[in-house]
């Protein structure tokens, strides 16, 4: 969709939590974080998944939920 729209529209993502952190609720071995407890370790897991994915976004920390 990005690829798409990328004239018309900027697109974020948006990392708050992860979703199936293996300390928590794990859904299969692919991708295995525990979940972040701090604002290095969150930016550190969207990092991965950013370069994983391969999406062409920036990271932007600043908050610590």
């Amino acid at each position: 969709m990005r690829k798409e729209f990328k004239e018309h529209a900027a697109f974020v993502t948006v990392y708050v939590l992860e979703a199936h952190a293996s300390d928590e609720w794990p859904m299969g071995t692919e991708i295995c974080f525990r979940q972040p407890k701090t604002l290095e370790q969150r930016l550190s897991v969207a990092q991965a998944f950013i370069e994983d994915k391969k999406i062409g976004v920036a990271t932007v920390g600043g908050f610590n939920g």
